[in-house]
């Protein structure tokens, strides 16, 4: 489907990106997928591509009009290590938002992230 443009160059308060609520539902997909999991890395590989796409399908779901996602999945073996993901991205202030949630176990630690780009 394809909409004109309406020239609008933030969104109205009520369409903004909801921070808490993609956060409130990364920890819900996390938590359930990987509670009792253990690391695989054959397995993984294709797992992180299959949840981000998943991850996906529900952001947009949430319905926050003209946003654009980026969806990024790591997921890496806990062997007691820290880990530490930086992003740089050069977007606008006031209406781009990002997401993330980190969920570990014994096994495995898993990060997600969303970024919601507002489009015109």
């Amino acid at each position: 489907m394809k909409l004109e443009n309406t020239y609008r160059l933030e969104p109205k308060d009520t369409n903004k990106f909801q921070t808490e609520q993609v956060e409130g539902l990364l920890k819900d997909i996390l938590e359930s997928r990987f509670e009792n999991m253990e690391y695989d890395a054959t397995k993984c590989a294709a797992l992180s591509k299959d949840l981000s796409k998943f991850i996906h399908t529900r952001v947009r779901c949430l319905g926050f009009p003209r946003y654009k996602y980026i969806i990024h999945v790591t997921i890496i073996q806990n062997k007691g290590q820290s880990l530490q993901i930086s992003s740089r991205y050069l977007w606008n202030a006031d209406h781009d938002r990002y997401a993330t949630y980190t969920f570990n176990n014994a096994n495995l630690i898993v990060t997600a992230q969303v970024y919601a780009v507002y489009f015109e």
